[in-house]
């Protein structure tokens, strides 16, 4: 199993940006139909603005094209919003694509929106996504699936 362990956290004027955190292990790992999967999980709580999205947040890239997401988010403040990119990184942070949101009426096929409208609670985030496979590679699995190595999140409150 191949671990990467990537901290890069950025700021801009108007808003924290994430560009990636802690990601753990790729879990190399088969569904069902054993389809190859790869799971990347966040071991710690990742901040933007007055949100959170607590550690254990996990993204599961299938080599069918399809990916999911599960994790938690919360914010300080009613009425927010957790806002998030998922960019797909091979070797040497080559950027291989990003994750696209399958939400009808978006303006940004990339981006994922949680709202968080009661600062009191915490919210349970599931995404259903896909992401483009490219070429099929030597094995008969996408090229981009082959390569993937990490993912960077981009997210702001």
């Amino acid at each position: 199993m191949a671990v990467s362990l990537l901290r890069i956290l950025s700021r801009s004027v108007t808003a924290a940006v994430l560009a990636a955190a802690a990601v753990t292990g790729v879990a190399a790992s088969a569904q069902a139909d054993d389809t190859p999967s790869k799971q990347y999980l966040w071991n710690v709580d990742m901040h933007a603005g007055d949100c959170t999205m607590f550690r254990g947040a996990t993204w599961v890239v299938v080599a069918d094209g399809t990916a999911h997401f599960d994790g938690l988010v919360t914010s300080g403040s009613n009425n927010d919003a957790w806002l998030m990119h998922a960019q797909l990184i091979g070797a040497g942070g080559k950027y291989l694509g990003n994750i696209i949101a399958q939400e009808p009426g978006v303006d940004d096929i990339g981006r994922f929106v949680q709202n968080l409208p009661d600062k009191r609670r915490q919210y349970p985030w599931h995404i259903d996504a896909t992401y483009n496979v490219g070429k099929l590679g030597p094995h008969g699995v996408s090229e981009v699936f082959e390569q993937l190595e990490t993912i960077h999140l981009q997210s702001h409150c």
